[in-house]
């Protein structure tokens, strides 16, 4: 899939490199003009702020020529021989595409000295699903399992657990921050924070230092080094190590690095191989081969149905809310191929192609059908 013109600016955008500007020389000694010019990375559809950062050597007015309808700077004119941060409100993107605002900035005493640059905004959300998709309020599985699920203003979860036949098996507590988000687990598992992006997805999110014995940590590595330059693999980890339990995705993208870049492309995972070492010993190991006859969307609705695939228990909480989106499926998995036997994922759709049910037939027969509320 090629990057249309929009997305090269939007990524052009996302690396928040010096823009555009220079000073001029005016009447006398006075100057006029901008330097320094930085903006924030391409906004999320759920984003609903950003910035931008300049130096003005006179005094200045700023113009949203295209976009103010859903952008809006919290300044619009100022004095010269300052630096200016200025917040940028955003509106929530429903529209189901990237949009791109174009901003003017004018000397007022010398209209030769001015700067224009556009921001943008993707038409997902940082959780990997559409704009205006809806969210999932629960998860109602045929053997018993269920999924609730609470959000926030910015469509991001402050909630989720996992149950079966009334049996707790996972909960996350969400606690988002400007910079920081914090996670309270089930009880017997220890607190996790870390740093996020604008974007409002983490890296890695730990108990402690990485270095502790005895840190509880979930996060990605992303292994391209290890590969050829035009596939990705990425490794999905959490580990309990109070208690000696891990779970590991790796994860191959083939191909798609291009589509990778950006955020509103339809992507999907090849081949990932899947690991869940329990406190007690017990192991439960996947190595598949991914297909997705019938491009079924994924995005459609706000959670990730494909961590579904193996049944309740090996749903993985973080994946499942799309916190790490790297680690997402733009598609349905339709069938799962395994050296002893496939898994297999069918979907029926609402009227606006979010999912109604998810059907998963494992290698021995068994069915279990998850009806989704909204």
């Amino acid at each position: 899939m090629k990057i249309n013109n929009l997305f090269k600016t939007a990524l052009v955008m996302a690396a928040a490199v010096p823009v555009l500007a220079s000073c001029i020389k005016a009447d006398g000694d006075s100057y006029a003009g901008f330097s320094q010019v930085r903006l924030s990375a391409t906004a999320y559809a759920n984003n609903d702020r950003g910035y931008m950062q300049f130096m003005s050597y006179g005094d200045w007015r700023m113009t949203v020529t295209d976009g103010s309808d859903w952008l809006r700077p919290d300044t619009l004119k100022g004095i010269g021989m300052a630096i200016y941060t200025i917040p940028v409100r955003i509106s929530q993107n429903t529209t189901g595409k990237a949009r791109v605002a174009k901003l003017y900035i004018q000397d007022i005493n010398n209209s030769n000295a001015n700067v224009s640059f556009p921001m943008g905004q993707w038409g997902t959300r940082s959780d990997g699903s559409m704009g205006g998709s809806p969210l999932v309020k629960a998860i109602k599985g045929s053997d018993g399992s269920e999924v609730t699920l609470s959000y926030d203003s910015n469509a991001r979860p402050t909630s989720l657990v996992i149950s079966k036949n009334g049996n707790q098996l996972r909960r996350l507590d969400y606690v988002w921050q400007d910079s920081i988000l914090t996670i309270t687990p089930e009880s017997g598992r220890a607190v996790v924070s870390g740093t996020i992006t604008n974007g409002f997805q983490p890296e890695m999110l730990t108990s402690g230092t990485k270095a502790v014995p005895g840190t509880d940590s979930v996060g990605y590595y992303d292994n391209q080094t290890f590969i050829a330059s035009s596939n990705k693999a990425i490794n999905f980890e959490e580990h309990i190590n109070k208690s000696s339990e891990y779970i590991a995705q790796a994860v191959l993208y083939t191909n798609q690095n291009t589509q990778l870049q950006n955020a509103d492309s339809i992507t999907h995972i090849d081949s990932l191989r899947y690991l869940h070492h329990y406190a007690d010993g017990r192991e439960v190991k996947a190595f598949m081969k991914l297909d997705y006859n019938g491009y079924v969307d994924n995005r459609m609705q706000s959670v990730d149905a494909n961590q579904l695939l193996l049944g309740i228990e090996e749903c993985n909480p973080y994946l499942l809310t799309g916190l790490f989106r790297s680690v997402r499926s733009s598609l349905l998995i339709s069938k799962a191929s395994m050296a002893n036997g496939n898994y297999t994922m069918q979907a029926t759709l609402n009227n606006d192609k979010s999912f109604n049910t998810v059907t998963v037939v494992d290698p021995k027969g068994g069915k279990v059908v998850y009806t989704f509320e909204y």
